[in-house]
Formats: C-alpha cells, structure tokens, sequence
C-alpha cells in the first residue's frame, strides 16, 4: 500500500480499531483515547506505510477497502519462540459486511504465504477477551504460545501470544 494513501487508510484501520473494541473498553475512554492517537493518525500510518521492515496489505472491492493485515519483519517475539527468525501479524482486520464470506481466511493465507516467502515464523498478540479472533486464528493453526501485556493507553491488558512456526 502505498504512503499517498495513509489518510485513507488511516480512517479506515482506525474505525475497524474502534468497531472492534470500543464497547469492552466504554468505562476506559481516556486510555481508549490516548491509544487511538499514538496509533492510527495520518503521519502514523504514512510513516508505517514508508517503513521497509512493515508490509501493509489491504483487500478491497468496488467501494473502497475490506480488510487489511500488517506484518512487521524486524519485530522479535515478546516471549521464545525457538525459532530464529520470526514476524509479527501486527493488525489483521475485515470489514463487518465482509466477515463470513472468506476474506479473513484468504488474507490470512496470504499472510502466512508472506512471512513463508522470508523464511519467518508469524506470531501476533491478540487481546484475551476477544473469543472471537482467538477462535479464528486456533482455526488458522496458529497455537497459543503464552501471554504478554498490552498497553491500551496506560491501562495493562492481557494479550495471548499466538505462533506458526515451520
């Protein structure tokens, strides 16, 4: 994906962000808040979209984007993988009028393909709470590895570690 393009993505990433997890987080808005800014502002996301060591890919249709994940090659596990060489699925995100039809798997093929093609294990952080997405990446392969913190602001949130590893 090209910089030109941050601030459309920049709204894009961030709605999903906030369609995803502002109703479990309504009682933490300031920290909800602060997150939102350190993370999806246009300059932000021009200058992840610059960076070498991310790849940002983003699926989209006749009206604009669906779904998007990122990879980070230079981002080492927060906990040991035994493995040398790994890259973190940093965000992974479809569009509500896309879920269920097959695009979350097929980006995340394309993921895996990705961090295959580099000769890198893939792990993300994915926050305890969400069933959800723990259930999607179980049905992926992806296995539950340990937990690690998460800072949503200043509030500490416990994120499940998840691997693929070959």
């Amino acid at each position: 994906m090209p910089p030109t393009q941050a601030a459309t993505f920049s709204a894009f990433a961030k709605r999903l962000f906030v369609e995803t997890y502002a109703a479990q987080n309504a009682d933490n808005q300031t920290n909800f808040n602060a997150y939102l800014a350190q993370s999806f502002g246009t300059d932000i996301q021009r200058s992840e979209l610059s960076d070498r060591s991310k790849v940002t890919m983003w699926a989209t249709d006749d009206n604009g984007p669906a779904g998007y994940f990122q990879l980070v090659f230079d981002q080492p596990a927060p906990i040991d993988l035994n493995i040398d060489s790994v890259c973190e699925l940093k965000r992974f995100y479809v569009d509500k009028p896309w879920q269920g039809t097959g695009l979350a798997y097929r980006q995340m093929e394309h993921a895996i393909e990705q961090a295959r093609l580099r000769a890198f294990g893939l792990w993300l952080g994915v926050w305890s709470e969400n069933a959800h997405a723990i259930r999607f990446y179980e049905r992926a392969g992806l296995q539950r590895r340990g937990t690690v913190t998460f800072h949503l602001g200043d509030d500490p949130q416990q994120d499940d570690v998840y691997a693929l590893t070959w």
